[in-house]
């Protein structure tokens, strides 16, 4: 059992220096399922029969050299196997990499030793040790030796694996203790991951447009004390300082698309204009791409695009921007107002419905009023 536990070890081995050397070139698809697949049977192989071949070894008394005592000796053969398969398999494939900022020829060094010198000195010794005959003729140091080196190589190698995980995790709490101060310091604080994003995107914002921008510029007015106010202030003043923001939220406006006129009716409600009169025609071409947005969703069971309209939105900026200009929308308003007063076409689902009615309802009164007070 012995001589073939180091046959198998022998073998397992020379598999590992095979596949080692095939590793060094990538592979894909079937080549390295195949790897991988022959990765796993000789690093268990070798293993196992290297566990069973020092079991082998102790059992015949081949380590009572080590030490007079049973226990401790029992505990530094243990420790030394396990060491050397760890600085093996470190060397061959896994690589930690504890050595790489030592210079070439010691990496180098360090990484034949763990995947041939190393092994070799254990095989050597373990061949004396196997054949009791031919340990009882040779001098002692022909097995005491090279197994003292391999065993204490291995134990370096451990330690230096060790030290380069410990390395590694000082590094990375350093990494993560700036990044935090870095956060603090850029966002005034422990932030969300969107804050931390729309933030950013916000900064480096260099478009030529402002399209994108205003979607972050009207975020959820009811959350004001948290971070949403932080993000739309932001956004808010990234706007303006374009030199002709004004110019590019016109544009918008007769863009004739549904969700960014929602966003420009958002920001307009919350944000005063500098040149008001420049924007009568543009809101009143897009009062009408909101009416037909809103004939289509009402006679239409399976559109919602009422929703993206905005109308309170419209109503509120027409009453707080434009008082004195109220006689050039009235006609727009009142179109308006006719094709919401359509009945709308039944929808199937109960839920978005109500929610469709409750949005009808709220826009009916908002155009109602404000036809009411012009």
């Amino acid at each position: 059992m012995a001589y073939i536990s180091y046959v198998l070890t022998l073998l397992f081995f020379f598999g590992i220096s095979l596949i080692n050397g095939y590793f060094s070139k990538p592979h894909r698809g079937e080549d390295g399922i195949a790897l991988g697949m022959m990765l796993q049977v000789v690093v268990i192989g070798f293993t196992i029969c290297s566990l069973i071949l020092t079991l082998s070894i102790w059992w015949k008394g081949g380590f009572d050299w080590v030490s007079p005592q049973g226990r401790t000796r029992n505990i530094l053969v243990g420790i030394g196997w396990l060491c050397m398969v760890v600085a093996i398999f470190d060397s061959s494939f896994f690589e930690s990499g504890w050595y790489h900022d030592l210079p070439d020829f010691f990496r180098l060094l360090i990484k034949r030793i763990g995947q041939i010198w190393m092994p070799l000195l254990v095989f050597a010794s373990c061949f004396f040790l196997l054949n009791t005959e031919l340990k009882a003729r040779v001098s002692p140091y022909f097995y005491k030796t090279p197994m003292a080196i391999a065993f204490g190589l291995a134990a370096l190698m451990v330690l230096g694996i060790l030290f380069g995980w410990a390395r590694r995790q000082i590094e990375h709490k350093i990494a993560v203790r700036e990044a935090r101060q870095e956060e603090i310091r850029k966002y005034g604080g422990d932030r969300s991951w969107y804050f931390k994003t729309s933030m950013d995107f916000i900064n480096a914002h260099n478009d030529t447009t402002i399209t994108r921008l205003l979607s972050y510029a009207v975020m959820d007015r009811d959350r004001d004390k948290g971070e949403n106010d932080e993000i739309r202030k932001a956004a808010v003043a990234k706007i303006k300082s374009y030199e002709h923001w004004e110019t590019n939220l016109i544009r918008i406006l007769e863009s004739k698309d549904i969700g960014d006129i929602f966003n420009a009716y958002g920001f307009l409600e919350a944000n005063t204009l500098e040149h008001p009169k420049e924007f009568i025609i543009p809101i009143k071409n897009s009062i009408t791409y909101v009416t037909t947005v809103s004939n289509e969703s009402i006679k239409n069971p399976d559109n919602f695009f009422l929703g993206s309209t905005n109308i309170g939105a419209l109503c509120h900026i027409l009453e707080a921007q434009f008082k004195g200009d109220a006689a050039d929308f009235r006609p727009n308003m009142v179109n308006l107002q006719q094709v919401l007063d359509i009945p709308p076409a039944k929808r199937s689902d109960k839920k978005y419905a109500q929610g469709f009615d409750e949005i009808l309802q709220k826009s009916r009164l908002v155009v109602k009023n404000w036809l009411e007070a012009n």
